[in-house]
């Protein structure tokens, strides 16, 4: 190769670089959604009952005490988000049964009573040594919900005093699960 041939393909390889970062911003920036798009979560969540009503139904659907409960809430579709999701998913599991505390997975799309409460999977519910619903949400924010930008271990290994944290205002990879017609 001569001189100027080197040149001329290393000369595109800036070129080749800045398409593929601006190509992998457009991606990211459209594959980040609300994970409450319509606020359904935020306002139901604001009854006082919300709480004791998410956990009476959790109680009803796995004829089980919540006490030290992690529910993964997901679809039976597998949406690309879950799939993104998958090793936090699994690393948040492995943390669970290696702490002596019970794990769970329920299916929104099998479970539609739950949609009243939640409808943006992949999402966790997180019950405190009392029974109590202590955290409600995403496993985190941001594209993939890498383990870094967690928002679920922090209530893992340290539950809220005073009442339940209801995530409702976060941007990531998200999917919504509808009620069927």
């Amino acid at each position: 190769m001569t001189q100027p041939e080197k040149w001329g393909v290393f000369g595109l390889l800036p070129v080749w670089i800045g398409i593929f970062i601006v190509s992998l911003m457009f991606t990211q920036e459209s594959l980040l959604t609300d994970f409450d798009p319509h606020q359904k979560i935020h306002m139901a969540s604001m009854s006082v009952a919300f709480e004791k009503d998410f956990t009476l139904e959790v109680n009803r659907i796995l004829e089980q005490d919540t006490t030290n409960l992690v529910l993964h809430l997901g679809t039976s579709d597998n949406c690309f988000c879950e799939l993104l999701a998958r090793q936090h998913v699994t690393e948040t599991a492995e943390y669970v049964k290696n702490n002596h505390l019970q794990y769970q997975e329920l299916l929104l799309d099998k479970h539609l009573s739950l949609l009243t409460f939640i409808s943006s999977v992949p999402a966790i519910a997180i019950f405190d040594a009392h029974g109590d619903l202590a955290y409600l949400g995403p496993y985190s924010a941001g594209l993939g919900c890498l383990t870094d930008i967690s928002y679920s271990e922090r209530y893992l290994v340290n539950p809220p005093l005073h009442g339940p944290v209801i995530a409702t205002e976060t941007k990531g990879c998200y999917c919504q699960v509808n009620r069927p017609i």
